[in-house]
């Protein structure tokens, strides 16, 4: 019997094509309807792709080897099929839509930096509202905590402005200030002006900037979620933008989305909602994570190592 490999998205004839290049030899098939998917994936070896995945992995009969995720974040796919991903090597997109969510991080730190909210706001009401001697990001401290392959691409880029950079990660908890000292990224937060979460959603993350974080942030501080919900205290935040204990802050993603009509999020004037619209929706190919699958199912047919394998203890 022929090795399958299942493609649970939209395929383009070139992306099918390059596929087969690869693996002449292998059954290629592809699928967005969850009836069609349940029967193809029965004999998969390899399955690409997010669409109706939890609900066909049951019915996976030579178990899968190789599972190639569309998505960087997968909390969602380990929490729903669990169990049946033991002895599954399981791969994220991460890299992927850096440059993207990169530009929509960047966009978000000049639109509350320069008020571009409030302006906007007072257009509506056709009124002229000219801000007062806003500072340059050059004269700003950053810290972005989930300090990975996306949030170092962010630092690069917003260091271009001059702003200083604190990375926060596993690995880096501590930094040393002007006078020598070595201190906690949480002992620093008073002195930082623009914090961003970049983090995926695991059991360490939940609510991993909390209201005790928060409530230690200078007045002047603007802060912004492009990771995944839950891993910042909503509750907290909306608390201290209400009282202004800070100046503002962008959410691209939320805990109950979409937020419905009567959401407290809608009424908070320094609070930009973006609808979780970091990462565009990509409808039709081509996609961007095609040339990423073709690289790894390269290296999966010629036995090399893939990248971005998962922990799935970890959770990324």
């Amino acid at each position: 019997m022929k090795r399958t490999l299942l493609l649970l998205y939209k395929v383009s004839q070139q992306h099918l094509s390059n596929l087969q290049n690869i693996a002449p030899d292998w059954n290629i098939v592809h699928t967005t309807d969850k009836t069609v998917a349940a029967q193809l994936i029965e004999n998969a070896e390899v399955v690409m792709g997010n669409h109706h995945l939890c609900e066909s992995l049951p019915l996976n009969k030579q178990k899968i080897k190789w599972l190639q995720t569309n998505s960087v974040g997968i909390d969602y796919i380990l929490k729903r099929c669990g169990t049946l991903l033991e002895n599954i090597i399981v791969t994220n997109a991460r890299g992927v839509y850096n440059d993207e969510i990169c530009e929509h991080t960047i966009g978000l730190v000049l639109t509350l930096h320069r008020n571009l909210h409030l302006i906007r706001d007072a257009q509506h009401l056709h009124q002229w509202e000219r801000p007062i001697q806003l500072p340059l990001l050059s004269q700003k401290n950053a810290m972005i905590i989930g300090y990975g392959s996306l949030g170092k691409v962010i630092g690069e880029k917003l260091s271009m402005f001059g702003t200083k950079i604190y990375g926060v990660n596993t690995e880096v908890q501590f930094f040393i200030d002007e006078k020598g000292t070595k201190k906690h990224w949480k002992e620093i937060l008073p002195t930082i002006d623009i914090v961003i979460l970049a983090l995926p959603y695991t059991n360490e993350t939940i609510n991993y900037f909390s209201a005790t974080e928060i409530q230690q942030l200078p007045a002047n501080a603007i802060l912004i979620n492009i990771g995944r919900a839950g891993t910042i205290d909503e509750k907290a935040l909306y608390e201290h933008l209400n009282t202004n204990k800070i100046h503002a802050a962008a959410l691209d993603v939320f805990d109950d989305e979409p937020l419905n009509p009567e959401h407290t999020a809608w009424t908070i004037k320094n609070l930009f909602v973006s609808p979780h619209m970091a990462r565009t929706r990509e409808l039709k190919p081509p996609f961007q994570y095609e040339q990423f699958f073709e690289e790894n199912f390269k290296r999966y047919i010629n036995n090399e190592s893939l990248q971005n394998i998962v922990d799935i203890t970890k959770g990324y």
